[in-house]
């Protein structure tokens, strides 16, 4: 009789969990997904010449002594750090943080700057009557010192694109991620950022894509030269924090 009733009580459950797969599968397949090709807005190329991006590929990153070069600029001494986590937990409420960094040189013929970054995550999840209702933040800030000049990049994100701002002396710039894309036979992705671009009142000044292994990166020619190396270095920044 026990066997009777379980093969009766199991029955619509497993078909209940056939018809779910079925419609998932469906929805998968009938998911629009967006061809794009990965290009940059037109106003950047429009005033900035190409740097391409040699010697970098997705673990280079790792070792100390790690090493890419952006055109002419050389990034070296390349060395992430190990990452610490802490947590807690009140009632219904738990929090989590990861802190990590890294530290690079970016050089040119004449100069170079040193780079020290930090990133931080933090987490927090609030369980009220069984729904979990969840907030993450990110943030990365890199100082940077050549031997007459400062310079600096904060980034922040929470639950969308990161946005930020750079210093270079007295000088200062707006950080912002792009996406763009236009139809693209060959490869198929969900939206997502492509790079970031870096501008002063509208104007764009330098930008670095993420999408492609190794990349490119564009300059402003109109940048004093005092500040093109700097420039590099928040570009290489972003690239080792955000890039592929």
């Amino acid at each position: 009789m026990m066997l009777k009733h379980n093969r009766v009580f199991h029955r619509p459950l497993l078909t209940g969990v056939c018809a779910l797969l079925l419609l998932s599968s469906t929805a998968c397949t009938q998911m629009p997904l967006i061809k794009v090709q990965e290009t940059v807005p037109q106003d950047i190329p429009a005033s900035s010449q190409v740097l391409q991006v040699h010697h970098r590929n997705k673990i280079n990153n790792l070792f100390a002594d790690g090493f890419f070069e952006i055109g002419d600029y050389a990034v070296s001494k390349i060395k992430k750090d190990s990452s610490s986590t802490s947590s807690s937990q009140i009632g219904p409420y738990s929090q989590n943080s990861t802190k990590s960094g890294f530290q690079f040189r970016v050089s040119d013929s004449q100069i170079h700057w040193d780079v020290r970054c930090e990133t931080r995550s933090e987490g927090n999840v609030l369980k009220i009557f069984g729904l979990d209702t969840v907030s993450q933040k990110r943030k990365l800030h890199c100082e940077m010192h050549s031997q007459q000049s400062n310079a600096s990049i904060e980034m922040r994100e929470e639950m969308d694109s990161p946005i930020g701002e750079v210093r270079i002396n007295q000088s200062h710039f707006a950080v912002r991620a792009y996406s763009h894309g236009n139809p693209h036979p060959d490869r198929m992705r969900i939206p997502e950022t492509f790079g970031f671009r870096i501008d002063d009142n509208g104007r764009n000044y330098a930008a670095i894509e993420l999408s492609d292994t190794p990349g490119r990166a564009w300059l402003n020619t109109s940048l004093p030269a005092e500040q093109k190396t700097a420039m590099v270095g928040m570009l290489a920044a972003l690239l080792i924090q955000y890039g592929s």
